[in-house]
């Protein structure tokens, strides 16, 4: 097996959504990724279901507990399949919508 080193896909797919956070993966190269808004926060995981299971279990879940004794509004909702790019472009409409909101 020839490594091939950074190539275009792979300086593709390390882009992460300005001002949000990856989620270490510890069974693949993909991290998940947190953004918040307000106090509105999306996960975003990997498709692959070992890397995103260790993920939710490692990291998401456990901020999911510390918050419900707080709040949360909406429980889970499952997507089948959710690109990145479309993820990212729900993100940016929440935050607009939010922004509009707070308009007086």
């Amino acid at each position: 097996l020839k490594l091939e080193g950074m190539t275009k896909e792979r300086e593709k797919m390390s882009y992460l959504p300005q001002g949000s956070i990856p989620l270490p993966n510890i069974r693949g190269t993909a991290p998940g990724v947190k953004l918040t808004e307000g106090d509105t926060t999306i996960f975003i995981l990997p498709g692959v279901p070992s890397e995103m299971k260790v993920i939710f279990q490692n990291v998401v879940k456990p901020i999911l507990k510390e918050r419900r004794e707080k709040y949360v509004k909406s429980g889970f909702k499952k997507w089948n399949t959710v690109w990145r790019e479309r993820a990212i472009e729900k993100y940016e409409e929440i935050k607009n919508n939010r922004r509009q909101n707070n308009r007086y």
